[in-house]
């Protein structure tokens, strides 16, 4: 996320993603608005004095890796994880039942070996009469 996507005007601030601005509310709002003005505290070495990055990565130029942005999170105490889960788990009560119906018959196993054979989901060694043949190249070994 670059600084020129967070705009502050009469009062309101909005972080722009794509074409659509969304409001920040004012506690967030304070805490980016500042960090747009003061810059960053943590710089790695060689790093410009001014960057276009709101999160600022440790090579010159690029900006914060999610790893990196997942760690230091933890170490305020934010777990970005469970809050993640909680806001799809959110999202998936408000799909209608065929629309979810839909989405899970997409994305569920179609039988107990391809669990565990690691095989992308749909892709099955089994074949139903109406389904086309596919043809999977074998699985590499491991040394051992």
């Amino acid at each position: 996320m670059t600084t020129s996507q967070v705009t502050s005007q009469d009062g309101t601030t909005a972080i722009r993603f794509g074409r659509r601005e969304t409001p920040v509310p004012g506690p967030l709002a304070v805490i980016l608005t500042e960090l747009i003005r003061a810059g960053r505290p943590h710089t790695g070495t060689g790093s410009p004095a001014s960057t276009p990055w709101l999160f600022p990565g440790g090579l010159p130029g690029r900006p914060i890796t999610a790893a990196q942005l997942g760690q230091r999170l933890r170490t305020l105490g934010v777990y970005a994880m469970a809050d993640r889960r909680a806001a799809l788990t959110d999202l998936t009560a408000q799909l209608p039942a065929a629309v979810l119906a839909l989405l899970q018959e997409k994305t569920r196993p179609t039988d107990e070996g391809q669990r565990s054979t690691g095989r992308p989901l749909g892709l099955s060694r089994r074949r139903s009469a109406a389904a086309p043949r596919i043809s999977l190249p074998p699985r590499p070994r491991t040394g051992r």
